[in-house]
């Protein structure tokens, strides 16, 4: 199904949304960002179009929210939910899903019997040539990169 994006109004504040879509219509998972408020590709779950209807859900920390809305062409539109939150949102049809600007590398440390593992997500820089042609930054520049790990596995 490709990108959607679009905004919502949240609590008198705007915020760009983008979900990008893959599978059918049986097999459907789902993608949403929020670069505004900085979650950046998280899963949604509970995922149903029957055209033209579509639910989807998103599990954050303090609740569930929910989109519940209907498809016309190149258009979304519906309703989240969540908690007291509720407002509409329309997402437009962009295109393909494009390739992420970083990649996600998995990393553990391990201090005695404790293992801590993660993600970490390393922006991929590019450079402009004098002619404004575009190439992929030095390998070594990944090591000077800030990480966050966004998922973290506690094992023993």
């Amino acid at each position: 199904m490709g990108r959607w994006e679009g905004v919502a109004e949240i609590q008198n504040k705007k915020a760009k949304v983008i979900v990008d879509f893959a599978g059918g219509n049986r097999n459907l998972s789902a993608v949403i960002s929020v670069p505004d408020d900085r979650p950046l590709g998280k899963p949604l779950i509970n995922i149903r179009y029957q055209p033209p209807h579509l639910h989807f859900e998103l599990q954050a920390t303090e609740r569930t929210i929910i989109f519940d809305g209907s498809r016309d062409g190149q258009v979304i539109s519906g309703t989240i939910r969540g908690g007291e939150i509720s407002a509409p949102v329309s997402l437009q049809r962009i295109g393909a899903v494009p390739p992420t600007p970083y990649k996600q590398e998995e990393v553990r440390f391990r201090n005695g019997d404790i293992t801590l593992a993660g993600n970490r997500d390393v922006t991929i820089k590019i450079f402009l040539k004098a002619n404004h042609t575009i190439e992929q930054a030095p390998d070594f520049l990944d090591t000077m990169l800030d990480w966050t790990v966004k998922r973290v596995r506690i094992s023993n």
